[in-house]
């Protein structure tokens, strides 16, 4: 009996353990795809701002 309820205090700390990591991890993801979601936009930014200064640049030039 002894052990068994070893095993459940065991499996209880594993289970724990699981969530733990689980609610981590989804936290990390959500936390980690916003990040990205912010460094695409800032590399989208970054390209449409060189595209328009290529694009602009040379009918400065002409004027």
């Amino acid at each position: 009996m002894r052990l068994n309820h070893h095993f459940y205090r065991q499996f209880n700390f594993w289970s724990y353990l699981v969530l733990l990591i689980v609610c981590t991890w989804s936290f990390f993801k959500v936390a980690l795809l916003s990040f990205w979601g912010l460094v695409n936009g800032a590399v989208w930014l970054l390209c449409i701002v060189s595209l328009a200064q290529i694009l602009l640049t040379p009918a400065a030039k002409k004027n």
